[in-house]
């Protein structure tokens, strides 16, 4: 299954940006990030737009 953590991970590894480099870019804690990717924690759907428009992840 492909879900938007996934898509996500897969974005920041092909255009080489590091968690911690988003993170700060959205305004959102690393730790935080790091927890969601993990799915471990959720995020609030606007920072999810956030992380999706910066990584230009469109959800179909």
């Amino acid at each position: 299954m492909y879900d938007h953590r996934t898509a996500i991970k897969k974005a920041l590894a092909d255009k080489k940006i590091s968690q911690t480099e988003l993170s700060e870019k959205i305004g959102y804690s690393r730790c935080n990030f790091n927890q969601f990717l993990k799915g471990k924690r959720t995020m609030p759907l606007d920072k999810i737009e956030q992380v999706m428009s910066e990584l230009n992840i469109n959800i179909v």
